[in-house]
């Protein structure tokens, strides 16, 4: 089996001109957790939004090179961006839940791929309001519903809201928000999973709670995150880049990465000289 997830081979990004990255070359391992670390402006980033395309959005922005992944360079000209998000879902840094309930939140995907509920949802009528049955949800056989349960529980998040599924998941608190998302982004069943900063609006308890999902996460997944906090990167991260000035400067197993690492510049950015 392939053990490498993401192949980038001199990717470059530039905006209106400006070079944001500078021919990034690196090899993702599958089902390991990558972080990415470095300054604000480093380029980390902008190579995460890379890895399925997010900078379409931006008209100034261009890139070239190529990122392999299942064998197809998603950089052609002729990638199915659409798929291609299903397939390399992302989450930000601050949690966007859409303005529905709980339950819709996370079957949002999957009723964009074609599923469709059961009449016998388990949705009951309660003083006027819609309830949902969360014990008839969860004996359910029916896919969609069974996959929002499971996508629940993979995110640590079912056994908080399976009581008020019908509510509207704004009503979240931060860290259930974070969590919420990447239930509703692991619904369709991606092989990445990118986050940028997930945690760095969180409490200590709520960031706690992310980085011990996302190490029983890479069990099926492979993970790439941007963070700032380096403690974070030396709890969580297999492999760690430093990125600096559009440039990865230093690739490698994280202990080595903070504890013995080539790169003076990555020594000194470790150790907190700079950044």
């Amino acid at each position: 089996m392939d053990t490498t997830a993401l192949q980038a081979q001199n990717v470059r990004v530039t905006y209106d001109g400006h070079e944001a990255l500078k021919g990034v070359t690196l090899d993702i391992p599958r089902n390991q957790i990558t972080a990415l670390i470095g300054a604000s402006g480093s380029g980390k980033s902008t190579f995460l939004r890379t890895l399925n395309r997010m900078h379409d959005v931006t008209p100034s922005a261009a890139m070239s090179g190529s990122i392999t992944f299942n064998g197809h360079n998603i950089l052609d000209k002729d990638t199915d961006v659409i798929e291609l998000r299903t397939k390399i879902g992302m989450v930000f840094q601050h949690p966007v839940p859409f303005p529905k309930s709980t339950f819709d939140n996370v079957a949002y995907g999957l009723r964009i791929q074609g599923e469709r509920a059961p009449r016998s949802r388990g949705v009951v009528k309660l003083l006027g309001k819609r309830m949902i049955d969360w014990k008839k949800l969860e004996a359910s056989t029916d896919r969609m519903e069974s996959t929002v349960v499971q996508s629940l529980k993979d995110a640590a998040l079912w056994d908080e809201v399976k009581e008020r599924l019908h509510l509207s998941a704004l009503r979240l608190s931060g860290g259930q928000k974070q969590r919420l998302c990447i239930a509703r982004m692991i619904a369709v069943r991606p092989d990445v999973l990118l986050l940028d900063e997930p945690c760095s609006a969180l409490d200590p308890i709520s960031t706690r709670k992310i980085e011990d999902l996302l190490m029983k996460l890479k069990e099926k997944y492979t993970i790439v995150i941007v963070t700032h906090n380096m403690q974070q990167a030396k709890r969580i991260a297999d492999y760690t880049g430093f990125f600096h000035m559009g440039e990865l400067v230093e690739f490698d197993a994280t202990k080595k990465i903070f504890e013995e690492a080539e790169k003076q510049l990555t020594r000194n950015y470790v150790k907190g000289y700079f950044g």
